[in-house]
């Protein structure tokens, strides 16, 4: 197995949103493919994909985009053929990422896990469980504080004032990446020493599932 190093990985954040684009049609395989007429997104965007009837595991996510042809584009990663087939509607929004700059460390992440839903009874022989409703987790970063008015931090401390949630995505050395919606729980600053670098600290907390590293 080839492994690779976490170097030259980064953290985007998307800083605008453009005019939805109306998906007709998402085929149920993998990875699934979008039909939107006349889209113009680019091979590797992410959007967000809203309204859609039938294929609901889709809706309210950041998918990444791949290869993209007039009317149709590729859901990176996407295995829809596992997903409630399509029935009608939906908007893909293509997002423009900004790299959230200066970031030192990413991660622990990804980490929810669906909590133990207790379901014994009294002639149970043991504990019976059942899983309950799945938590996407969190995501947290450590980051240098620049000596300039930043955007990617400026829009991460518009996020927390706002509580809203905005794409963000990971994009490795390797070309992989993976892409969530997700709102910023807190932004906060670390201690201040005569020997030390301005830094501080970031927890996202994740809205939806994530596409995976593809």
């Amino acid at each position: 197995m080839t492994q690779q190093a976490a170097k030259q990985a980064y953290l985007s954040v998307s800083t605008a949103e453009a005019a939805a684009d109306t998906i007709t049609g998402i085929s149920a395989a993998n990875p699934g493919v979008v039909t939107a007429a006349s889209h113009g997104i680019a091979d590797g965007a992410i959007v967000r994909i809203t309204g859609v009837l039938g294929m609901l595991q889709v809706n309210n996510r950041a998918l990444v985009v791949d290869n993209p042809a007039a009317n149709t584009f590729e859901l990176k990663g996407e295995d829809t053929s596992v997903h409630t087939p399509y029935a009608s509607g939906g908007q893909a929004f293509a997002q423009t990422m900004t790299e959230v700059s200066y970031c030192r460390v990413l991660g622990p992440g990804f980490n929810g896990e669906a909590p133990d839903v207790d379901v014994s009874h009294l002639r149970s022989l043991e504990n019976e469980t059942l899983l309950g409703m799945n938590d996407p987790g969190t995501l947290d970063l450590q980051l240098w504080y620049p000596s300039v008015v930043d955007t990617s931090h400026a829009r991460l401390r518009a996020l927390k004032r706002s509580g809203a949630a905005a794409a963000f995505s990971i994009t490795l050395a390797s070309g992989q990446i993976a892409a969530f919606m997700a709102s910023v729980k807190s932004f906060t600053l670390e201690p201040l020493n005569k020997d030390g670098a301005v830094g501080g600290t970031c927890s996202l907390r994740l809205r939806a599932g994530e596409s995976w590293f593809a």
